[in-house]
């Protein structure tokens, strides 16, 4: 039996204990864990030497595009103080590109990022939840395509038998319609309505776009004059 759930039964640290098969102080210690809040069948996480310097790391390997090499991001975060291994920073690094690969984003610490806002900018409450709603948002696509990098939208009604290549979008205007994808004036397919936002985030940015039907997805990248 679970140890918090022996002592709702029971109400008492030891009987709560003879049925868990555990001392009685760990069942005080665990209800009285409860009471604060915070779960206590969770591991506490340890703060670690590279914790700090983990926003270097992955800005290193952001700014990069992930070529950086585990030893020169080494040599940068030691000028800046850090004094653990070399065999941690390369942990990190890797770490860190496994992210960029998988979304091309940075990892979110809530705890760093809302002491900064509170302390730096006197954030309230009301804007630190608006901040962190923001931060939880897919990546800007034109930050995306800003950094050379193409954006990949899903497709719907995809007509059967269509080859890649080039391919026009229609915008919708200011009535809210489908966005119809189309080649030589033929419609040939559509974006879902929850593309909707980042496709017209894209159209009317004013960049010069080019779109490309890839294995039924809708590939936009930026001109190579805009870069």
């Amino acid at each position: 039996m679970e140890i918090l759930e022996a002592y709702d039964l029971t109400g008492s640290y030891r009987k709560a204990a003879e049925l868990a098969g555990c001392d009685h102080h760990t069942v005080r210690r665990y209800v009285q864990l409860r009471g604060q809040g915070v779960d206590p069948t969770e591991r506490a996480v340890r703060s670690k030497l590279i914790d700090g310097f983990l926003p270097k790391v992955e800005e290193l390997v952001e700014r990069s595009r992930s070529r950086v090499g585990a030893d020169a991001v080494h040599k940068k975060i030691v000028a800046m103080g850090f004094t653990g291994t070399d065999r941690t920073t390369r942990r990190a690094v890797a770490a860190a590109k496994e992210s960029y690969r998988a979304g091309n984003r940075r990892v979110f610490r809530p705890a760093q990022q809302i002491d900064g806002w509170t302390t730096a900018y006197k954030a309230n409450m009301y804007e630190v939840e608006d901040l962190l709603d923001y931060v939880s948002r897919p990546a800007n696509p034109l930050n995306e395509l800003l950094r050379g990098r193409p954006v990949t939208t899903r497709l719907a009604q995809v007509a059967p038998h269509i080859s890649d290549g080039p391919v026009a979008l229609t915008h919708p205007g200011k009535k809210p319609t489908t966005i119809n994808v189309s080649r030589d004036g033929d419609q040939i397919a559509a974006v879902p309505a929850a593309r909707h936002h980042a496709v017209l985030t894209m159209l009317d940015s004013g960049l010069d776009l080019t779109h490309c039907l890839e294995a039924g997805q809708l590939v936009t990248t930026l001109a190579t004059a805009d870069l």
